[in-house]
């Protein structure tokens, strides 16, 4: 998954034609149109990269106010390096060249850092650097001196700054490129400092930039689980619109062809919308069997809904004092979260404090279920998101989504004290922070009822396949069962008292018996 892991996959091509060639750092040619993958022990060589080092004082006597410039602040780290999934910066900057974009009317300006390995031979064994990316070559236009840590808000600074003093336009749109954890995490880590940028990081960048509290047309963010309600609020004064995805990406991210038709745009809700097409046109073309989501959000209507967020979670923290209290957890645990990478081997997390859950549950979805419990009509918080805030919206899941996710305390409870001090500076949302931290404090108290005397059967009828294991519970532990997970572990040979993590399955019912 992009931007959090990408898993071992290794695809030999084949390069039948090319109508633009491009240099790699191992000597190897790829060629236009969408690279999909570089063959990482390629012995092949090019004579000439097709790209063209325009002098860079020829590109800045051109560089006439134009209607777009669009700044990229690719952060590369494992992305770019690994051998598992090396090249996706370099795969991305590609499909930003061969989009034969309109450079009469458009800027493209891109940051690259953060990785120890470029495969752009263009790029590898530089520094930091700005680059200009056009269908007729890439230039770098700045060198730092070092490697800057991408997860400083000086480096994102650097980028704005350089690109509004050398490249004006009309609009600006920024992209943040890699790994992504949430608000609450943060975005790009640095695959030599492993620091990333917080939320506050990149409004800090933003405020201390040339823009002068200029807002960008949009902010896109082409790395996992960044759509949320938290960010819509902390970027809105400093753009219009956003675009990201409340689920992991896949490892080959955006597709840059979108870039053709910007000039076209009239705001970034167009952009927006093309960016989401295209971007779920690619995969089904594909046909890779991913799960995605994307949406394009109206910052300043995100505004308007975070009053009726918190005036319906207001409500809601009263039922965590009532008698519905278990009914209420039960609907909230139904409800869809991204980013829940499953369980690790440690026992702290197999044993209900999974530090590998983001717990971002999509708010639509969330209202939903709980609305009849808190006994609020949540509607207008599903019609606002519907039909005002999230002005185009698309995932490929069996789920009624609304295209922004809020964090709410449910799975990792050893993050939890950390997540709701971090929350609670954003100063967003006072109610709703009140009640996620109750909710958070109701789930790290000792459990209601004991579990530790509970005895498994083994129901055998001959059919291996066909075997069940069963676990009876007494009214009080029926009544206070709100999850169960079946969960596979397996003793290690090689340490004492320790255990392997085999599988974790949810495919757990409880009967009508207990």
């Amino acid at each position: 998954m992009k931007k959090i892991l990408i898993g071992l996959i290794i695809i030999i091509m084949l390069f039948t034609s090319s109508a633009f060639a491009f240099a790699f750092a191992d000597g190897s040619s790829g060629f236009g149109s969408l690279l999909e993958q570089i063959p990482a022990d390629s012995s092949a060589s090019a004579e000439s990269t097709g790209l063209h080092n325009i002098p860079t004082d020829a590109l800045l006597r051109d560089a006439a106010v134009k209607e777009w410039t669009i700044m990229v602040y690719m952060c590369g780290t494992n992305l770019e390096s690994a051998p598992y999934s090396g090249a996706a910066a370099s795969r991305d900057i590609l499909e930003m060249i061969v989009s034969n974009y309109n450079t009469d009317k458009v800027n493209l300006i891109l940051l690259a850092g953060g990785t120890k390995k470029w495969h752009i031979q263009e790029m590898q064994g530089h520094n930091t650097s700005i680059y200009s990316i056009r269908p007729d070559g890439i230039t770098r236009l700045w060198e730092a001196d070092t490697q800057m840590n991408m997860g400083d808000p000086n480096t994102l600074t650097q980028l704005l700054s350089y690109s509004v003093e050398n490249f004006p336009a009309a609009a600006y749109g920024l992209v943040i490129w890699n790994h992504g954890s949430g608000s609450l995490g943060g975005v790009c880590a640095d695959e030599f400092t492993n620091d990333m940028l917080s939320m506050d990081e990149i409004r800090q960048s933003i405020s201390a930039s040339a823009l002068n509290g200029e807002k960008l047309e949009w902010i896109g963010f082409d790395a996992c689980l960044m759509g949320s309600m938290e960010a819509s609020l902390l970027l809105e004064p400093y753009a219009r619109y956003m675009i990201a995805s409340e689920e992991t990406e896949p490892g080959f991210g955006w597709d840059y062809s979108f870039l053709s038709e910007l000039e076209s745009d009239k705001n970034g809700a167009d952009t927006g919308k093309r960016i989401v097409d295209r971007y779920f046109n690619w995969y089904e073309k594909k046909e890779m069997n991913s799960d995605l989501t994307l949406s394009c959000i109206d910052l300043k209507k995100a505004v308007s809904l975070e009053r009726e967020v918190d005036q319906f979670f207001s409500r809601a923290a009263d039922v965590l004092e009532s008698e519905r209290l278990n009914e209420f957890i039960k609907a909230a645990r139904a409800v869809k979260d991204f980013g829940n990478m499953g369980n690790s081997t440690k026992d702290d997390d197999i044993f209900g404090t999974n530090t590998r859950a983001f717990d971002l549950l999509d708010l639509k979805n969330l209202v939903s279920q709980v609305q009849d419990i808190v006994n609020t009509d949540g509607s207008r918080i599903q019609k606002m998101l519907q039909q005002d805030v999230v002005t185009y919206t698309k995932n490929n899941l069996n789920f009624d989504l609304g295209g922004l996710t809020i964090y709410h305390p449910m799975r990792a409870k050893n993050s939890f004290p950390k997540n709701i001090e971090v929350y609670r500076s954003f100063g967003i949302m006072p109610g709703y922070v009140d009640y996620a931290q109750r909710f958070g404090e109701i789930l790290m108290a000792t459990p209601a009822a004991n579990f530790s005397s509970l005895a498994t059967a083994f129901a055998d009828n001959g059919k291996v396949q066909r075997s069940g294991l069963s676990l009876q519970l007494n009214e009080e532990q029926q009544d206070e069962l709100a999850e169960a997970q079946f969960i596979v572990l397996q003793e290690s040979t090689e340490y004492q008292d320790s255990y392997h993590l085999v599988a974790v399955s949810d495919a757990v019912y409880h009967d009508d018996k207990g």
